[in-house]
Parts: C-alpha cells; structure tokens; sequence
C-alpha cells in the first residue's frame, strides 16, 4: 500500500492531467468542426481527409487517456489506488511516476501484453 502522501502526489498529478486532457478534447472538438466545403480539388481534398483522419485519432486517443485517468482518480477515492488490478499486489513507486494511472504492476502488464 502506497503512503497517503505518494497517493496524494498522484491524485495530484492525475487531476493536472486530466484538465491538460480536457482542454485538447475541447480544442480538438473544435477542429473538428467543419465551416467550409471539402475543396474542389481532389488533391486538396486527400489532405483535408487525412487531416480529419488524425483528428479522429488523436480524439479518440485523448478518450482513452481521459477514461484510464478518470478510473485512477475511482481508484483513489476507493483506496485501491497503488494496488494491481490483476494481482492485488502493490504497484511500483517507479511504475506510479512513470504512468499514474497504470491499473496493473509490470509483472501483470507484461502478461496482459504477451
């Protein structure tokens, strides 16, 4: 079990990136927002396509982190933050700073990977 101030540190960092998530969400549904007409141009046309292409993964990609930092937050708030997911055993310090909203310890995301 991590110390209430390592969690705290966490709780801390997961809200700074969750706003961070929020703001490009906002500015991304933005983009997306379509004032003009494709071109008349079919070349100009592939790159205006290709350009929403990436939006639309960069959105979707923005989801998925917003949704992995929102479940650390529930996980805070019901003190199983720090614990695995998969194996109940603590996660580590190192694992926590590199990717605090990580569910599960190296052993057990390494498994899920294989």
């Amino acid at each position: 079990m991590q110390s209430n101030e390592i969690i705290n540190e966490m709780k801390t960092v997961l809200l700074e990136k969750r706003n961070h998530l929020i703001e490009r969400l906002e500015k991304i549904q933005s983009s997306k927002i379509r004032t003009e007409p494709l071109s008349a141009d079919s070349g100009e046309q592939s790159i205006e396509l290709e350009n929403t292409e990436v939006v639309d993964a960069l959105d979707e990609m923005e989801h998925k982190d917003l949704k992995l930092v929102n479940h650390a937050l529930g996980r805070i708030e019901n003190g199983a933050y720090g614990m695995c997911a998969s194996c109940g055993e603590d996660i580590s310090l190192s694992r926590l700073k590199a990717l605090p909203f990580t569910p599960l310890c190296v052993h057990c995301a390494e498994e899920a990977a294989s």
